[in-house]
């Protein structure tokens, strides 16, 4: 079979799933912190029930807020998607698909869907309709000690096995019996910070001391169920199994202001989209310190060279909202960039200032395919 004809049926099997499988959710235990969350019981391990074609998971996350300090807080930029610290999932191959953090998760899933994640307008209507269910909540400001010090928590995130529900790529057929997958969920164990530090934190201010308690994390699994059969067994599409679908991060430093500084895109992988966070030692500003963001090439041929005014509006133009400061969207689905196919291919990122603790945060979404993913190289660390 040649491999037009290979994905002529890998897209034959894939309709057939759609058309006749049965896609459940299906709810595993539950599990929860009790008092304070710490570094010593923040982490949460949940294996998946091994059974249909795993697409993804739906993480709901409980919890309370509690200003322990003498000053009033308030909400950071990227507020309650930081009440998980980092998600990891590693498949059956003992490979780590996913590990990265809560907020690009977030903002990954508004990416992907062309509106804010979990969001409501409320259009005006004479009648009540629009932000009526409490999903995802959280105040934006915590007071302090001896006060109204305690708020809930409530955020959801989809965490993303295949590219979607209907395009199956990383998908994983999970009735097998000897081997495992773990979802790891971190929770944010230091949700209170000083301004300047607060990429990572749920709450800011002076004298605060914000801690996370009595957590309670439920996750369920999507996954299609009743798969069509054939001669074998069950259908499957062969082609969208041995693709991976990876989210990762990482953090580059040493920038320095008036250069072009680069963050190269790892071999043998096929980007859909990077989210760049330019943490300017805590200042997250809207483009001021920034000239411009380019895609290069290792001929020389850059695929774009664009001010951060000029990201935003792409950003816009897709989504319909700002991200938050200091954080860039490159949208790449409709252009993939395919390091296979261009070769070396770097981000560009030249600013016009550079304060001392400085760094660049690079939030990737990625296919690979399971045959080339021990040839490439790792991604940058700072």
């Amino acid at each position: 079979m040649n491999m037009n004809q290979a994905l002529g049926a890998n897209d034959q099997i894939r309709r057939a799933i759609l058309s006749s499988a049965m896609p459940r959710i299906q709810p595993l235990s539950s599990q929860s912190v009790t008092g304070t969350v710490t570094t010593s019981n923040n982490t949460l391990v949940f294996n998946p029930t091994m059974t249909g074609l795993l697409t993804g998971f739906l993480v709901e996350v409980n919890g309370t807020y509690e200003n322990l300090g003498a000053g009033a807080g308030t909400r950071t930029e990227f507020g309650a998607l930081n009440t998980v610290s980092r998600f990891q999932f590693v498949d059956l191959d003992n490979f780590t698909r996913i590990n990265t953090t809560g907020y690009h998760i977030g903002m990954l899933n508004s990416a992907k869907m062309g509106s804010w994640a979990g969001g409501a307008i409320a259009p005006n209507l004479p009648y009540n309709v629009g932000n009526i269910f409490n999903v995802n909540s959280l105040t934006s400001t915590i007071a302090a000690a001896g006060g109204a010090d305690e708020n809930a928590v409530r955020i959801f995130y989809w965490v993303p096995v295949s590219y979607s529900q209907t395009d199956l790529r990383g998908a994983i057929f999970s009735q097998v019996v000897n081997a495992q997958m773990q979802l790891q969920i971190q929770l944010n164990a230091t949700p209170g910070t000083a301004p300047s530090d607060e990429l990572n934190a749920v709450y800011k201010g002076a004298n605060t001391n914000v801690i996370l308690k009595n957590v309670t994390v439920q996750v369920s699994q999507f996954y299609y169920d009743q798969l069509p059969r054939g001669a074998n067994g069950p259908a499957l599409p062969i082609i969208d199994m041995s693709t991976k679908y990876l989210l990762n991060d990482t953090t580059q430093t040493g920038l320095i202001a008036n250069q072009d500084n680069v963050s190269p895109y790892a071999n043998f992988r096929t980007y859909l989209s990077t989210i760049a966070i330019y943490d300017n030692a805590g200042v997250f500003n809207t483009g001021s310190d920034v000239d411009y963001w380019a895609l290069a090439y290792a001929n020389g041929l850059r695929q774009f060279q664009i001010e951060p005014e000029t990201v935003a509006l792409f950003c816009r133009n897709q989504i319909g909202f700002d991200l938050p400061g200091a954080t860039y969207l490159f949208d790449h689905r409709a252009y993939p960039i395919s390091t296979a196919n261009y070769g070396n291919c770097e981000l560009v990122l030249r600013p016009s200032a550079v304060t001392s603790g400085a760094y660049l945060v690079l939030l990737y979404e990625m296919f690979a395919q399971s045959n080339s993913i021990v040839a490439a190289s790792s991604l940058p660390q700072g």
